[in-house]
């Protein structure tokens, strides 16, 4: 009867993908989001847990928000903006090291320190296809798989790479173990 009455809220309604939170905690994380790319002086679009930018300098254009929006809701709202910084920064980072080592990947000496071994299942490696992997099968349902072990992330070692490298399973496994004694020494 009196609805007419109440004023109607200027805030944001907090959207399906983030509803674990308040509507002033939803505000607050778009507008630190938004404050960040403002300093880039990069734009953005707001889609449905995620957003669009204008740049490639985070390797995507198109980055998802839930992850993101999850760490800051289990913080303090006057850690949001640390969080959202740190956030971006880290992706960024990651794109860059990615750039320079798909350059770098082409001599052995430069990459020599990233190899390592992990296991799978062999239904992994056969998504990917043993074709497009090093490796070896260790029994009916674990294959060891020579990867790049690096900082934000893992890769395949492509058979192709080694064969640049003049390196072979064995060999690169060798390099792997020289690594491993160095670093448990």
């Amino acid at each position: 009867m009196f609805s007419f009455f109440k004023k109607k809220s200027s805030l944001p309604q907090v959207p399906s993908w983030a509803d674990w939170f308040t509507p002033e905690e939803f505000q607050h994380f778009e507008e630190t989001v938004n404050q960040y790319f403002q300093a880039q002086n990069l734009g953005l679009t707001w889609g449905d847990g995620v957003i669009e930018i204008e740049n490639e300098q985070f390797g995507y254009k198109q980055l998802g928000m839930v992850n993101l929006a999850q760490s800051c809701k289990q913080s303090d709202l006057r850690q949001y903006p640390a969080i959202v910084t740190d956030h971006f920064e880290t992706i960024k980072k990651a794109r860059q090291f990615e750039v320079q080592f798909k350059e770098d990947v082409v001599d052995f000496e430069k990459v020599k320190h990233y190899l390592g071994v992990r296991l799978y299942p062999n239904s992994h490696v056969q998504h990917i296809g043993k074709e497009n992997v090093m490796g070896k099968n260790l029994s009916d349902d674990i294959y060891a798989m020579l990867v790049f072990d690096l900082p934000h992330s893992i890769m395949n070692v492509q058979p192709a790479q080694a064969a640049n490298w003049k390196k072979t399973w064995t060999s690169c496994l060798k390099q792997v173990s020289k690594i491993s004694e160095k670093t448990t020494r």
